[in-house]
């Protein structure tokens, strides 16, 4: 039984990087003002309850001049 959450930084929706909006695993979507889940102090997920780890995606330099 997978005792994790992932929150994984979503970039394809809305500028999503910018608005520190990321997806669950337990496909929930959440936004956070500054910071990423672990900057804010965040250990569980506030959905599911599970361990929360925090996945960043980086771009490819091509990606982020398009």
């Amino acid at each position: 039984m997978n005792e994790e959450c992932k929150w994984t930084q979503d970039l394809n929706e809305y500028n999503a990087r910018e608005l520190n909006l990321g997806a669950t695993d337990c496909d929930e979507l959440f936004y956070i003002e500054e910071g990423t889940p672990e900057d804010n102090g965040m250990k569980y997920c506030s959905y599911c309850g599970k361990r929360l780890k925090q996945v960043i995606i980086e771009l490819e330099e091509e990606e982020e001049e398009e």
